[in-house]
């Protein structure tokens, strides 16, 4: 499990989310942005 961080998220306050997969796949802007963001933490499952 890892921490992925999308920093223009919510008025440029930025966004956290989880996620199995190294690949960014931005939940904030959708399609606009699928690919923007970054990994910011790894969680030991």
């Amino acid at each position: 499990m890892d921490v992925a961080y999308f920093q223009m998220a919510f008025d440029n306050k930025g966004a956290y989310w989880l996620t199995d997969d190294q690949e960014i796949k931005n939940p904030c802007f959708g399609d606009k942005m699928l690919k923007c963001g970054n990994i910011t933490k790894f969680i030991p499952q």
